[in-house]
């Protein structure tokens, strides 16, 4: 009886050290993993949420993710603070894959157009524009998502968007870190290709 006991004792002890090792005991990062950017705006650090609110009588035009300024619209509180994650963006650029808009009870102001400013050869900054649009087929008409193609916040780039009166938008913005190792692979790239 006694062996039993024992037995029944150290495999309960073996049991819960290894939910501990798989559970509960965090693991070592990976080179990979540390290559990455410090800011986490999601538990994943794929994500950031940005609340926009207008308290003003007039539309108020709102600069995002402007590396090289910490210039603001102080008629528009943004939540959380962006300056944090704009001075990311030099040493750690993201490249976008979606942004998410969404304001409740109004379809004009998902639908308003992000305005992107991006330096060229000559380092002047040009414009575009991405435009969101409410599906007909879609059930809640005060959100949208636009999906733009290549675009990456990294100073050379930055967004504009403007917030009707007395109006509060929610701004989703999906992110993919651009490693520090596909900037010098590009780079490297790039110095083979004039050779």
């Amino acid at each position: 009886m006694e062996i039993k006991d024992n037995l029944k004792i150290l495999a309960g002890i073996v049991g819960v050290a290894l939910v501990y090792r798989w559970l509960i005991k965090p693991k070592k990062q990976t080179k990979k993993q540390k290559d990455y950017s410090s800011f986490v705006g999601s538990p994943f650090g794929q994500r950031v949420m940005f609340t926009l609110t207008n308290t003003t009588d007039k539309v108020q035009e709102v600069p995002l993710f402007n590396a090289y300024s910490n210039i603001q619209n102080q008629s528009v509180g943004i939540t959380p603070s962006i300056a944090e994650f704009n001075r990311t963006l030099l040493n750690d650029p993201k490249q976008i894959r979606s942004i998410e808009i969404k304001s409740s009870g109004s379809t004009t102001q998902v639908q308003k157009p992000i305005q992107v400013y991006c330096k060229d050869a000559s380092g002047e900054f040009k414009g575009s524009y991405l435009y969101p649009m409410v599906s007909v087929n879609q059930v809640a008409q005060d959100m949208t998502t636009v999906e733009p193609k290549n675009l990456k916040i990294n100073g050379e780039c930055y967004l504009k968007y403007k917030v009707e009166p007395k109006r509060t938008v929610v701004l989703i913005v999906h992110y993919k870190e651009i490693k520090k190792s596909d900037k010098l692979s590009s780079a490297k790239k790039k110095v083979l290709q004039k050779k």
